[in-house]
């Protein structure tokens, strides 16, 4: 900030009094340019969360799934440098059908090592249906359309909770933090994430537990200013250049939906299920994640395996009781284990049955396979429910094919 004595900044823009107490504090000289302007990134989360809904539509999210958004800032402290194998433990932990795990990383990840290398890292989550957020758009988006951020000391946990939702620590170096921060305070207050216990637990237990309003002193330490940044940046803006500002007001554009990436599914499912009444209950993992047993994984009963075709593990593929398929690509006296294709909307069975299915709520038909497969003699009208959520399927009989 200072160069021979001198202040460098013709303004130093500050987003709380806070640091304007610490700047009179560490560097005195420096306080006759410094404004406290509040937040733009706050700002315009805040006039953005009339979108939230738009946001889970554009990342698929059905009603009743929750989006666990896991936030990493950048070295050895953060998320991704202290716990990278949280991304897959939690995923792991998660049923698919009611959850959906989305990660935002710092830039100086994506392009320390390179994009490249940062989805060669997580390409098991990615295939599992980690929505991988792109570093330099989308982050808030994500963040409006969380129902709880897992996270670290960095700046995208803080606007998480200047957001009023719930967040759980991963990481969180103290030595790094600077006392009396929003960082500082969210640390003192949010609960701790511990890796030797089951995770999903922990995560439910915040969100029932969590309360509106719960990180009001965390927000209010983000921004002295909440809402007025844009016309504080433009007034200082024109100060400096000695022009006359404009008469009408800033702008601040809402976070575009179309930054986010759009629905992803597990290419391969381990799914465990049970015949209630007329509806089968179905519990889907990603079995990308599972593979090598991660620490607190479940335990399955009887599971059964859905897989992609074109899936890069070839086991997954061999194994599988149900193959995804774009066409009619092979013959099931390829594939031994194989009871069911599931051919875009059509399910093809090791005996010659054929069902067209039709979904009211776009739901995916490999649920209507699954149940299938536990259903010697499935009905026309097909309930599945996962979780919280009911789907309704209709099978419309075919003519039979040749195996």
């Amino acid at each position: 900030m200072l160069r021979d004595g001198e202040v460098i900044a013709s303004s130093l823009v500050l987003s709380h009094s806070e640091q304007l107490d610490r700047l009179a504090r560490d560097v005195p000289q420096a306080l006759d340019v410094a404004t406290v302007a509040g937040d733009p990134s706050l700002d315009r989360l805040r006039a953005s969360t009339l979108l939230r809904r738009r946001y889970r539509d554009q990342l698929g999210l059905l009603p009743g799934q929750r989006l666990i958004v896991i936030s990493s800032t950048w070295n050895r402290g953060s998320v991704f440098g202290a716990w990278p194998q949280l991304y897959g433990q939690l995923m792991a932990e998660l049923p698919v059908d009611e959850y959906r795990v989305a990660g935002i990383v710092h830039p100086h990840v994506w392009h320390g090592s390179g994009p490249f290398e940062l989805r060669r890292w997580l390409a098991d989550c990615v295939r599992a249906g980690l929505l991988l957020i792109p570093p330099l758009e989308g982050w808030g988006a994500a963040l409006i359309a969380a129902d709880a951020v897992v996270g670290d000391h960095g700046a995208v946990t803080a606007y998480g909770a200047a957001l009023d939702r719930p967040v759980l620590l991963a990481a969180f170096p103290e030595p790094e933090v600077v006392p009396g921060t929003c960082v500082d305070l969210l640390g003192r207050t949010a609960p701790r994430l511990d890796p030797t216990r089951p995770l999903r637990p922990q995560l439910d237990r915040v969100l029932e537990e969590f309360r509106p309003g719960q990180h009001r002193a965390v927000a209010d330490l983000v921004s002295s200013h909440p809402d007025q940044a844009a016309a504080r940046h433009r007034a200082l803006a024109y100060h400096l250049l000695g022009l006359p500002e404009p008469a009408t007001p800033p702008l601040v554009p809402l976070l575009a939906p179309d930054r986010l990436p759009l629905l992803t599914r597990a290419a391969a499912l381990r799914v465990t299920g049970h015949l209630d009444g007329d509806a089968v209950h179905l519990t889907r993992h990603a079995a990308d994640v599972l593979r090598g047993r991660p620490l607190n994984a479940p335990e399955l009963a009887d599971p059964h395996l859905v897989a992609h075709l074109h899936h890069p593990d070839r086991s997954l593929r061999q194994t599988a009781e149900v193959l995804l398929c774009q066409r009619n690509e092979l013959s099931f006296a390829a594939l031994p284990s194989c009871r069911i294709f599931l051919l875009g909307d059509e399910l093809r069975l090791r005996d010659g049955r054929r069902y067209r299915v039709e979904s009211t709520m776009d739901s995916d038909p490999a649920l209507a396979a699954s149940a299938v497969l536990l259903l010697p003699d499935p009905p026309r009208e097909l309930r599945v429910v996962t979780g919280a959520i009911e789907h309704r399927f209709r099978l419309t009989p075919l003519a039979a094919a040749p195996g």
